[in-house]
Formats: structure tokens, sequence, C-alpha cells
């Protein structure tokens, strides 16, 4: 097979590149035999992983723009999204793991804007779903990053003491993931109105959107146990 267009430099560092993912994503996973080769069982191996999906959904993305390839274009992103969060997991840093909820909604966050949300009601109502559960852990991340104990944050509870600059950080949070939170259930409204009945698929995520607002609005820095 001969390309068409062949760039040779282009192409030696796109090998050089992929070798390099290759090296470490075998040297790495050492598993067991009859285990599929792309289990980690340590942060290096789930980020060798992540490094060698990631190179491809970026190149796929090339193809598949949003101007003409709307629906395989967002899989692919919610593909990216997902593999962010697969790696969050076995993330201790929490500067490292702000940043990749942060790179989530930057990634998701703007679709809400591009899409019909008519058009395209399934795709829109899961990522407003999805931007303002991530907006809910950072502020979860941030509040037990301040935590010399390292307990864990409970709904309802004040934040710790902590610096204006902060506070002001953690209310953009819940303002963030509650602004979600609303978008997702206003997209039920009919003519302005919120609907008494929903089919079976849609009751449960609207009732978590409408605890989860609640809970998450619970949190905010300015509010005390008696409001």
């Amino acid at each position: 097979v001969r390309l068409a267009v062949y760039f040779e430099s282009m192409h030696k560092d796109v090998c050089a590149v992929l070798e390099k993912i290759n090296r470490e994503f075998f040297e790495v996973n050492k598993v067991e035999r009859g285990l599929p080769m792309c289990v980690a069982n340590n942060f290096e191996g789930a980020r060798a992983v992540f490094k060698m999906a990631n190179h491809y959904f970026m190149f796929a993305l090339e193809t598949y723009l949003l101007d003409g390839w709307v629906t395989d274009h967002l899989n692919i992103l919610l593909e990216v999204s997902g593999l962010y969060k697969a790696l969050s997991a076995w993330e201790r840093s929490v500067p490292r793991l702000c940043a990749m909820l942060k790179r989530r909604t930057i990634m998701l966050a703007p679709l809400l804007e591009q899409l019909n949300p008519t058009v395209y009601a399934a795709y829109w109502r899961g990522i407003a779903f999805e931007c303002a559960e991530v907006e809910q852990e950072l502020y979860d991340v941030k509040v037990g990053g301040k935590r010399t104990d390292g307990s864990s944050t409970t709904s309802g509870d004040n934040p710790p003491t902590c610096s204006p600059a902060m506070r002001a950080k953690l209310a953009a949070h819940v303002e963030g993931g509650c602004g979600f939170y609303e978008r997702f259930m206003k997209s039920f409204d009919k003519d302005g109105v919120t609907p008494t009945d929903f089919d079976a698929d849609s009751l449960k995520p609207y009732v978590h959107a409408r605890l989860g607002c609640g809970r998450l609005f619970a949190k905010h820095p300015s509010m005390d146990r008696d409001e």
C-alpha cells in the first residue's frame, strides 16, 4: 500500500512517539498469562494504557470532526473523558487530579453551547450531568486535600478554614456544578413547565440531579447551618 501523501519526517516522528508509548506499555504491564494486555495493576501501567488510547483518540478526532460527524465526535470525546476518569482513580497527587478533572470540563462543557439540546437531547443531557459531577468532585477533592487528617467531606458540612481565594474557588465549583445540574433538569421542561411524569429511563437521573444539586449547594462556602 502506497500513501497518496507521505511526509517522511512526520512519519518518523509519529513512529518514534508510538514506539516510546509501546515500550512503556509492555515494560509496566507484567500481567499473568490469560489476562488481556490492557490490564494495569498500578499507576504506571494505567498511565501507559491511557497514553496509548488517548493518542489514537486524538488521531481519530482529526477525521471525525464535529462539523459533519457529530455523533462520532461526541462518542470519542466521551471516551476520552472516560480515560481521564479511569486514570484519576490511580492518581494520589491532588494538583494532578484536579488538572485531570478540569481537563474533562474544558473538553465537554463547550459542547453544551454547540449542540442543539433538542436534536441531540441524550448527548446534551449526558454531558451536562457529567460536567456537574466533575464540578462536585473538584469541590470534594479540594476540600479533602485541605484537611490534614485525610478525612472525607460529608454533605452539608461547611468547608474547612481556608484562604479567601480558596473559598472563592470552592464557591465557583458549587455554582458551576449546580448550574450544570439545573441545565440538565431544565432540558426536560416543556414550554417552560416541569413535567410531572417521567419515563423509566429519565426518572432516576432527574431525581439524582435534584438531590445532587441540593447537596452541592448546601456545601457553598457562604452558607451556614442555619441557612
